[in-house]
């Protein structure tokens, strides 16, 4: 039986379960709700392709064939660059691979609000992948789809964090059709986290959740919100600052997976051709390029991605940025989050009682504890 991977280093990015040859690699969800590989033994062949398409064990070489150029950039269109996560370019670029006649590869909610990658093939699908998800996307067997998809000629835009891009980028390898796109990524939550948060807040509001939107901007970009709608007509918003959901994963660190405590896909040298994030703290230094609406950091590591950039055109405003305008606003270009106080006894009752209780008992107590210690109390 092949794979050897610890499984405090295993991203479940589930490209060992495209590579295998006899499907004998399922993801199986542990008791944290993360997805894992599980081995039917008596199917495997030893073949190893598992490994050698693991990014973790068989880490790719960089992309990065070009000095990297930085800009700040926004979508031309308010409206997208409103109900967008940061800038609205993602949207841009998309428009564009669609236009092209292409194919954008990216997360979508499914109707049970987990996470998973599709293929979006028309422009209506922009809006079912735009935004960010803060949750784990299920991948599926979407590595042998972009392959299929390849191999008809159509481009591709791949969409994901870095590890996931990684693994696109060992499966693949290089075309001149497929184009890669990550951000840059604080961690990961586990779907069991966000389902049990929805649970809680369904009951608090005595209704069904019908829409989830992160980084909704009612009350600005910059304190960015948690707004989910109901059935019944009841909406939730709280800014990144007391929604208990972002809380516990920007602040306290304690839903994160495991192996992005000590993430394998960090620093300025890419898997992606073109990387974005939020161009957090950019106002500070230019004042005129953040409206407090979005503003996108893009990284161009390539070739290919400084063509890509340049095709969007008058889509986009953008503004010429050195790289180190980005670390003030974007340390996880570079670091990993610290492991949060209290994030083993959190998924120990997660699912057992509700997110309320361990967001207070595990979460908030441990934020008045802190308080109180100052005081010496």
């Amino acid at each position: 039986m092949s794979l050897s991977i610890d499984k405090n280093d295993c991203s479940g990015c589930s490209v060992c379960a495209n590579a295998c040859p006899k499907d004998c690699i399922t993801m199986t969800a542990d008791e944290e709700f993360f997805l894992y590989p599980k081995i039917e033994k008596t199917s495997c062949i030893d073949c190893h392709l598992c490994e050698k398409a693991c990014p973790v064990l068989n880490k790719p070489s960089k992309k990065n064939n070009v000095e990297q150029s930085v800009y700040a950039a926004w979508n031309n269109d308010l409206e997208k660059r409103m109900i967008s996560t940061s800038g609205g370019l993602v949207s841009a670029i998309s428009e564009k691979i669609i236009m092209d006649g292409g194919c954008v590869i990216g997360a979508y909610y499914r109707k049970d609000f987990t996470v998973a990658h599709m293929v979006g093939m028309k422009k209506e699908d922009i809006e079912l992948l735009r935004q960010s998800k803060y949750m784990q996307s299920d991948m599926g067997m979407i590595y042998r789809n972009i392959k299929n998809i390849l191999l008809s000629g159509k481009k591709v835009l791949f969409c994901g964090t870095p590890c996931q891009n990684a693994a696109v980028r060992n499966y693949i390898g290089d075309n001149e059709n497929l184009f890669q796109l990550d951000f840059i990524c604080r961690g990961v939550i586990s779907a069991g986290v966000f389902l049990e948060y929805i649970k809680y807040l369904e009951k608090k509001y005595k209704g069904k959740t019908i829409k989830v939107q992160f980084k909704n901007k009612d009350f600005g970009w910059n304190r960015f919100s948690t707004k989910i709608w109901f059935d019944n007509g009841k909406e939730y918003i709280k800014d990144r600052y007391h929604d208990p959901y972002m809380v516990s994963y920007l602040r306290y660190s304690v839903s994160l997976r495991p192996s992005c405590y000590e993430c394998h896909f960090k620093g300025n040298e890419r898997f992606s051709d073109i990387t974005v994030g939020d161009f957090w703290g950019i106002g500070k230094k230019n004042p005129d390029l953040d409206e407090d609406k979005g503003t996108s950091l893009v990284m161009i590591n390539t070739i290919k991605g400084i063509k890509l950039f340049e095709s969007l055109g008058n889509s986009i405003v953008n503004v010429k940025c050195e790289i180190d305008d980005i670390p003030d606003g974007n340390m996880c270009l570079s670091k990993s989050p610290k492991k949060g106080y209290n994030r083993e006894l959190f998924f120990k009752d997660i699912g057992k009682k509700s997110f309320g209780f361990v967001f207070y008992r595990y979460v908030l107590y441990r934020k008045i504890k802190t308080v109180l210690s100052k005081f010496h109390l």
